[in-house]
């Protein structure tokens, strides 16, 4: 969870991405890759075959790469994250699973949840 939370953050800065580990990420490319696990059968049974914990925190990143992308006019594909938004917070809501940022996750999904309405 955490490495994610960092990696994120992370490609906010692609010039410190670049110079520092010699990793160029656009954002053109993590929003495909985000569309790819929220809108696509392929993406969801990739996800499916995962760890819950996994599946819960690739999709809740991926929910906030395609919101930037809305936020930016750059949404080239339309996705529409609002069912995901409410499927992740079911999921979230009902899940055992052990999440340290758990109501990090909660509190941003259902402010772009009131976002999206």
């Amino acid at each position: 969870e955490e490495v994610l939370a960092d990696y994120y953050t992370l490609t906010k800065n692609a010039t410190y991405l670049s110079e520092e580990f010699s990793l160029n990420l656009n954002e053109e490319s993590l929003y495909d890759y985000a569309g790819f696990f929220l809108t696509t059968m392929g993406g969801r049974l990739y996800l499916f075959r995962r760890d819950s914990v996994s599946r819960m925190v690739v999709s809740y990143y991926s929910i906030l790469i395609v919101d930037e992308a809305n936020n930016r006019g750059t949404n080239r594909h339309g996705i529409d994250i609002q069912p995901a938004i409410t499927t992740l917070i079911n999921e979230l809501e009902n899940s055992s699973a052990q999440l340290k940022l758990k109501d990090t996750y909660l509190d941003t999904l259902y402010e772009l949840k009131d976002k999206y309405l």
